[in-house]
């Protein structure tokens, strides 16, 4: 505590030089941002900047967020320069967030951090509006601000500013346009209440920055906050609560696609029992028909019984060979050959069908028995003739 007693006084005798990034809450670096607050909070913070010659610039900040939505505070800029500001998130649905605030509330026209450069724009009493689309890691941060925005190349009375934001391993990285410059940096959390900002700011430009009448150009800029709460260990509790719930949802999630593929499963296997119970049936009256053919082998009724079930599985393998289902006509016509072995037309067909699955090897064998049953078959001798 002595320690930070005495960084504090040391800061605040130094001089400042200009205005610095990290001076306001809520923000990438100096795009405002929509989000939450933890209620109750006090925020003390100090942002460091630092021109091309290493002079350095100091600002301070003492916040208060009495709710998660709304945060308000004041920035010392100088002993001349104490502006307030405040905030609040009004909207905030799954993958959006929208907020608004009022920054360098004074009644002054402009406020500088830097006494020997004052501002020479209107900059106090800033309105802005924010907004984000967070994609997975990445947040698209876009809105528009008021004066202190605003550049000195284009006058208009709102202002469009944005910025990108990249969540990996615990740290924000961070590109911005605000309006007047392009920042780029990094914040980690360094502790439950404390973070760690750097900044490299204004880039592109040379060693001064006619946006802030023509001060030194700051090229790097760095910040650390501080969180009091007195209800930490109750926030702690809430957070895990959250994590609790997070990973419920999550494993609910995955409850519900194992309870679709169950389902799916389930679905898929009254398929196949209402198909192998068809192909039980066909099977049982096509043995039933066998046994009634061997019972009468010599009998007028054994040989009608045994052209009627040749000619059943020929036009069975026949509608299937139609309907390219080349697998089940094959089945079929091989039981007719089981039962007929003499017929050049059973033969032919088996040949057919072979030839559709890319056998060709098959098919001439099965051509070739239907042609030494039928020798005069013209049919049969194209068909030998096409595979050769």
């Amino acid at each position: 505590m002595k320690i930070v007693t005495r960084l504090c006084l040391f800061c605040l005798v130094c001089t400042s030089l200009v205005a610095n990034p990290f001076g306001h809450f809520s923000t990438l670096i100096n795009v405002p941002v929509a989000e939450d607050f933890r209620p109750g909070d006090i925020e003390f913070g100090t942002a460091i900047s630092a021109d091309k010659d290493y002079q350095y610039d100091f600002d301070y900040m003492l916040n208060y967020s009495p709710t998660d939505r709304f945060k308000f505070g004041m920035t010392y800029l100088n002993q001349d320069n104490v502006v307030f500001n405040i905030h609040t998130t009004f909207y905030k649905f799954k993958n959006l967030g929208v907020a608004t605030g009022i920054r360098n509330i004074k009644s002054k026209e402009s406020v500088s951090s830097q006494q020997e450069y004052p501002d020479n724009q209107h900059n106090t009493y800033s309105p802005y509006l924010t907004s984000y689309l967070a994609l997975g890691p990445f947040k698209l941060h876009f809105g528009i601000g008021g004066e202190g925005f605003e550049t000195i190349f284009i006058e208009e009375n709102q202002t469009p500013f944005g910025g990108l934001e990249v969540r990996f391993l615990g740290t924000r990285y961070m590109i911005e346009h605000d309006g007047k410059d392009i920042n780029a940096g990094f914040r980690f959390e360094t502790g439950p209440n404390t973070d760690f900002a750097l900044a490299y700011t204004q880039l592109g430009k040379a060693e001064t920055n006619e946006e802030y009448n023509f001060a030194p150009t700051q090229f790097i800029s760095f910040a650390f906050n501080y969180r009091y709460n007195r209800k930490t260990g109750y926030y702690k509790k809430v957070e895990e609560v959250k994590r609790v719930e997070k990973s419920l949802r999550r494993h609910n999630k995955n409850l519900d696609a194992l309870k679709l593929e169950y389902e799916l499963e389930i679905e898929k296997l009254r398929v196949t029992r209402t198909m192998l119970e068809a192909d039980v049936q066909r099977l049982t009256e096509d043995v039933g028909k066998a046994i009634d053919l061997k019972m009468k082998p010599n009998s007028e009724d054994y040989k009608q019984k045994k052209d009627e079930l040749v000619m059943d599985l020929y036009s069975k393998s026949f509608d299937a060979y139609s309907n390219r289902q080349y697998k089940k006509a094959l089945g079929y016509i091989s039981k007719a050959v089981r039962i007929e072995k003499n017929s050049a037309m059973l033969y032919m067909r088996m040949g057919s069908i072979y030839y559709k699955m890319d056998a060709p090897g098959l098919a001439l064998e099965s051509w070739e028995v239907a042609r030494q049953l039928d020798p005069e078959n013209e049919t049969i001798q194209k068909l030998i003739r096409s595979v050769k």
